[in-house]
Formats: structure tokens, sequence, C-alpha cells
């Protein structure tokens, strides 16, 4: 089964350098970005409201590696990790402001809008 997220969170992931160090990549895995499936195109195009489903795949997180996680469990793995997390949410139309400012008076960043 795929690991869904957003298009924001898999950009972080994905400009991590703790997660990606020097000479790390990965190959073989199956993206899908709002349902369409996403082949050797850049990272960064990916919208941030986009929804992001990942399955599969190798990393290999050094020069040498022959083998290494899944991508999607490496994602996992740097998602639990993090202190923050990533959600979409909906208000309505005339409460969207305040929304937004309680969001950034509690610390939060508020993408895409």
């Amino acid at each position: 089964m795929a690991t869904k997220t957003t298009g924001i969170e898999w950009k972080c992931f994905y400009n991590d350098d703790v997660a990606w160090p020097k000479d790390a990549y990965h190959e073989d895995e199956e993206m899908t970005v709002d349902g369409k499936i996403w082949a050797d195109m850049d990272m960064m195009e990916i919208p941030d409201i986009a929804i992001v489903t990942v399955a599969g795949g190798v990393v290999y997180l050094k020069k040498d590696n022959t083998t290494g996680p899944t991508l999607e469990a490496h994602f996992k793995r740097w998602r639990k990790n993090q202190n923050t997390v990533f959600f979409s949410c909906e208000a309505p139309r005339d409460c969207a402001e305040s929304v937004r400012e309680a969001i950034l008076a509690s610390g939060g960043k508020v993408y895409g809008l």
C-alpha cells in the first residue's frame, strides 16, 4: 500500500540534508501526483497542495551501497522523526483569515495561501 502526503511535505523531505546525505539517491519507486504517474521529473515542480503517493523504491544513502530502505520506508522514518506535522484544513471562507492567523500565532506555517 502506498503512503500518501502533500506536495509541500514531500519537498521538505526531499530537501532535508539529513535525510539525503551527499551522494544519496533513489530509484524504482512508484509515485503519483494528484493521481498521475510522476516519473523522472523535477520533485520541486510538485505543487505544494498536491496529493503525493509513494510506494516501494530503493534508497542508496552512500555511493557504494548496494541495498537500502524503500523510498516509502525512508520517508515514513523521516516523517516520524520530525517535530512538526503537515495537514490540510478546510474552513468557511469568512473564517479563513482567522484560521490562518491562529495557525501562525501558534508557531505554524501556512503554505499556498
